[in-house]
């Protein structure tokens, strides 16, 4: 199975998109596994939206979504400049919560709750593969 979404670069649109995540999900996962899959697409989306395009509501994020038997796959791409995900540091809860900040965990966020791969577009921009492996019935 397999669907896609196009949204302008505003924060509003989360909404739309936590919903197309729900939807597209359906019964695949129970409500605890769901929940982290949306709180994982909604960061890294809003992530693009902030960062990669400076809240730029003339830009677009395509997110295509696709489901088998083993897992259920999320592809965010942009046109933003490289950002590579992999790459950052993991965050120092210690000097997270000691310094006052209040954002910046979206990236550990996603990376763990699912496989997280990065891919340079040829053409510029980014594309970032969320991948959430469904349970198996006998485990």
């Amino acid at each position: 199975m397999e669907r896609s979404l196009s949204i302008p670069a505003r924060l509003s649109e989360l909404s739309a998109v936590r919903e197309a995540v729900i939807d597209f999900i359906g019964p695949g996962l129970d409500e605890t596994e769901k929940g982290r899959v949306v709180l994982t697409i909604d960061e890294a989306v809003s992530n693009v939206i902030t960062h990669g395009y400076n809240c730029d509501e003339s830009k677009t994020v395509d997110i295509g979504m696709k489901s088998d038997h083993n897992s259920f796959t999320f592809i965010i791409s942009d046109t933003a400049g490289e950002f590579n995900p992999l790459l950052s540091a993991p965050a120092d809860m210690g000097a997270y919560h000691e310094h006052g900040h209040s954002s910046g965990l979206g990236v550990d966020v996603y990376r763990r709750i699912m496989k997280v791969q990065y891919i340079r577009n040829a053409e510029g921009g980014n594309r970032l593969i969320l991948v959430k492996e469904k349970k198996n019935e006998n485990q």
